[in-house]
């Protein structure tokens, strides 16, 4: 087991957002959390980084309390990509890269990307020495993706990781940290995204968990029409995989 939730709620100011859910989330899962804006899909990774505190219950890693473990120390473990990571940093696109090598784990080893390698995944080759703050959205989001990758974590957050970048970005840097980092959980607002990506899925709605498994149980229409106010239809892709066709809002 890698992540557990034991009756966990989190709380932004008055408003709970999830209230007494347990979770196992096991080594070597990729792990989608979906769920209507404002349920709680950031608040939670960020609460599994450590960067939340909850308001009850708690979170164990690796059988021990997130609250006990030194933050340098579970930067060795988990690295997470925000929405709204800082871009206004005075450094380089390599300075903010290589700020990663702090929390490099000794066993590590081979394992370890070198800074060449995700600068060339990420294509950043011709903005090396331009300050991150000069860069555009999309840019600056591969250079954080470059960062957290660099860190080699076993557990890798990302919170809407599409998020500026265009789809060919996207799909390559996706694919490239679903094979290279062993669990990976995210969050998305496109199901077919979702469900090529996860073999697991969170649905989140109203302070709850209402659905847990693989996505072909979890992406129902009786599910998009319920939390989602989408009348939709189940198709199946060419890897077999359940494809969502959007047809409107539900009546």
């Amino acid at each position: 087991m890698c992540i557990e939730l034991n009756r966990l709620t989190l709380k932004q100011g008055n408003r709970t957002l999830l209230r007494d859910i347990s979770l196992h989330l096991h080594r070597g899962e990729k792990i989608g959390l979906i769920g209507p804006n404002g349920s709680g899909k950031t608040t939670l990774l960020k609460a599994l980084a450590g960067l939340h505190q909850p308001a009850s219950g708690e979170i164990l890693l690796h059988c021990r309390c997130l609250n006990s473990i030194k933050p340098q120390d579970l930067a060795r473990e988990i690295a997470i990509l925000l929405q709204d990571q800082s871009g206004d940093m005075p450094l380089t696109v390599r300075e903010t890269i290589e700020l990663a090598s702090m929390t490099h784990r000794p066993e590590q080893g081979a394992d370890q990307p070198s800074v060449e390698e995700l600068i060339a995944l990420c294509q950043l080759e011709s903005l090396l020495h331009t300050p991150v703050s000069q860069l555009s959205g999309g840019e600056r989001q591969r250079v954080f993706i470059a960062q957290a990758l660099y860190q080699a974590p076993a557990v890798l957050l990302l919170d809407e990781p599409c998020n500026h970048l265009d789809v060919r970005h996207m799909w390559h840097l996706l694919h490239y940290c679903k094979s290279r980092v062993e669990t990976v959980i995210a969050s998305y607002h496109d199901f077919n995204m979702a469900a090529k990506m996860s073999d697991r899925l969170i649905l989140l709605a109203g302070d709850q968990v209402h659905a847990d498994g693989p996505p072909e149980q979890v992406l129902t229409t009786a599910n998009l029409k319920t939390y989602f106010g989408i009348d939709s239809e189940k198709l199946t892709d060419s890897d077999g995989q359940p494809w969502i066709k959007v047809n409107g809002a539900a009546a």
